[in-house]
C-alpha cells in the first residue's frame, strides 16, 4: 500500500520528528477535508485529478488498515526520503508496527510514498541467513513476545524433516472457564480445511473416477443444462477460477441449525449468477469447495465428512482431527475470541457466529501433532501418489499479484523460495500450515484469535527465505 503526505515549505522547516508527527496527525484525523488540504499543499500531483484521488484513497486506506498511529522514530535518508516508524494503537490492526517511506521530489513536495508493516522491534534479528538453531530461538522469542502483548493465543510447532524443533502453547483455550491452551489443544483450521477437500478430489482422479477437466454438469444433476455453470471444471473449482462466489452474507441471515450438509450450503446460493465466465477470471470461492464436496459425495456415495475421515485423517494418523459439532464439542478444544468493534480493547466469543460444524470449505478442528502427521503422510505418499502430490502443490494460477495457487494448495515464492500449504481465517480463528521443501521445514501455527497466526507465520517465513 502506498500512502502519505506532510507539510513542508522552503520558508518553514520542521524537524524530522515534527514532520513525521504532522503526517500521523493527518492520517489519524481520518477527515477528507484534511487529506485534500494537505495533498493540495504538499504533494506534487501534477494537476492530475486522478492522481490526487489516488493519494486520498491511500490515506484513507492507511487509517482503515492500521487505525491511529503513534510515532516511534523518523529519519531523513541520504537520497532525501523521510522514513517513519510508528505503531498502531488498535489491537485489531493486522500488524502493529508500520514503516512509512516518503520520497521528496525536486519541488520540495512528495512524489511517491509507501507503507508496509514491519515486525516487532523488540525481537532483535541479525542480518543475513539464520541457522536452524537461531531460527528456532527467534521463533520462540517472537511468539513469546506476541503472547505477552496479547497478540497471540494458540499453539505453534516448527519441525525439520518431521522432527520437532520447537512447540509451544500460549493463552487460554477457554478463558471463561480458565482453561489454558495446551500443546495438544484442538483448534479450528478454517480454510486450511480446503487442502483435505482437494486431496479427496485428487484421490478420485488417481482412481480414474474423475479428471481435472471433468465438468460439473457431467456429475451433478443440478448443473446439467445450466449454461456456463454446467461447464465449470474440477480444475477451475480447485483454483478459484470457476466464477462461483461466496455464501457468508446469506449464511449470516439464515438459521444456522438448518445449514448442516454440503447441499444445505449450496442451496443458499445455487440460483446466484456467476461472477464471471468459468476460466475467465479469478476470485477466491468458498462455494467452489462446497461444490467439490458435493462431487465427492456423488461419486463415493458417502457423506463428505465421513469420506475425508476414512481416506485422509485415518491413514495419516490424525486421531484428534474431526468436524466436531458445535453442539457437542469435546474436551480440550479452543474457543475463539475476536474484537467485535474496531478499536475495542476486549475480545468476545465467536460462538454465535460459527457454523454448527465444518464443511468442505473450512471448519475442521485439528492439533499441531495431527497436522505434523499429515505433513509426513503427504510427503511419504501414504494418502496420495507422488505424481498427484506434485501436481497439487505446483502453481496453476496467480490468485493474487505475486501469489501462486495450485490445486487447493497455496504455493507462493518468497525471495525465491517456495512454501506450500494453506492459511485459514475467520472471527476468532486463524491458522497457518506451511511446508518449506527446500529447507525440509514445516511451520504450523494455530490461534483462537483472528489473525493471531499470520504475523508469526510471516516472521518465520521471512527468516527461512533469506
Amino acid at each position: 500500500m502506498a500512502m502519505g503526505i506532510l507539510f513542508c515549505t522552503t520558508n518553514l522547516v520542521f524537524s524530522q520528528q515534527n514532520i513525521a508527527q504532522n503526517l500521523l496527525d493527518v492520517i489519524n484525523s481520518n477527515q477528507s477535508r484534511n487529506f485534500k488540504n494537505f495533498i493540495s499543499k504538499n504533494v506534487d500531483y501534477q494537476n492530475n485529478d486522478q492522481l490526487f484521488g489516488r493519494w486520498e484513497i491511500m490515506l484513507k486506506n492507511t487509517h482503515k488498515r492500521y487505525g491511529r498511529l503513534s510515532l516511534l522514530s523518523a529519519e531523513i535518508t541520504p537520497n532525501r526520503a523521510l522514513v517513519i516508524y510508528c505503531k498502531s494503537d488498535q489491537p485489531d490492526a493486522y500488524f502493529q508496527w508500520v514503516k512509512i517511506k516518503m520520497q521528496y521530489g525536486d519541488q520540495q513536495k512528495f512524489i511517491r510514498a509507501k507503507s508496509e508493516w514491519v515486525f516487532d522491534p523488540e525481537v532483535k534479528v541479525p542480518a543475513g541467513k539464520v541457522s536452524i538453531e537461531l531460527l528456532t530461538q527467534l521463533t520462540k522469542e517472537y511468539v513469546t513476545q506476541m503472547a505477552s502483548s496479547n497478540r497471540f493465543s494458540g499453539t505453534v510447532l516448527l519441525a525439520r524433516e518431521g522432527k520437532i524443533l520447537y512447540d509451544g502453547a500460549f493463552g487460554w483455550a477457554d478463558k471463561d472457564a480458565k482453561k489454558p491452551m495446551r500443546k495438544d489443544t484442538k483448534l479450528n483450521l478454517a480454510s486450511t480445511t480446503k487442502i483435505f477437500t482437494g486431496i479427496a478430489i485428487s484421490q478420485l482422479v488417481q482412481q480414474g473416477k474423475l479428471t481435472y477437466d471433468t465438468q460439473v454438469g457431467e456429475i451433478l444433476p443440478y448443473f446439467k443444462n445450466k449454461g456456463s455453470k454446467s461447464r465449470i471444471s474440477i480444475h477451475q473449482l480447485l483454483t478459484h477460477t470457476s466464477g462461483l462466489g461466496d455464501f457468508w452474507s446469506k449464511f449470516d441471515v439464515s438459521p444456522r441449525e438448518k445449514i448442516l450438509s454440503c447441499q444445505d450450503y449450496f442451496d443458499l446460493v445455487k440460483n446466484d449468477a456467476l461472477l464471471f465466465e468459468p476460466g475467465k477470471g479469478k476470485r477466491y470461492s468458498n462455494v467452489g469447495f462446497i461444490v467439490l464436496g458435493l462431487i465427492i459425495e456423488k461419486i463415493t456415495g458417502k457423506d463428505y465428512k465421513e469420506y475425508v475421515k476414512e481416506n485422509i485423517f485415518s491413514p495419516a494418523g490424525m486421531k484428534n482431527t474431526d468436524f466436531y459439532s458445535l453442539k457437542n464439542l469435546p474436551e480440550n478444544i479452543a474457543h475463539g475470541y475476536y474484537f467485535k468493534w474496531r478499536g475495542s480493547r476486549h475480545r468476545i466469543s465467536n460462538h454465535d457466529h460459527k457454523p454448527i460444524h465444518g464443511s468442505p470449505q473450512g471448519g475442521v478442528y485439528s492439533t499441531l501433532y495431527d497436522l505434523l502427521n499429515f505433513q509426513k503422510a503427504l510427503n511419504e505418499y501414504k494418502i496420495l501418489d507422488k505424481k498427484y502430490v506434485e501436481l497439487m502443490t505446483s502453481p496453476k494460477v496467480e490468485l493474487y499479484p505475486g501469489f501462486q495457487y495450485g490445486y487447493s494448495f497455496q504455493c507462493p515464492l518468497v525471495n525465491g523460495k517456495r512454501y506450500i500449504g494453506h492459511d485459514g481465517g475467520s472471527p476468532g480463528i486463524s491458522a497457518e500450515f506451511r511446508m518449506f521443501p527446500e529447507d525440509k521445514l514445516t511451520l504450523i501455527v494455530l490461534s483462537n484469535f483472528d489473525m493471531g497466526a499470520d504475523e508469526l507465520a510471516e516472521f518465520v517465513t521471512m527468516l527461512i527465505s533469506r
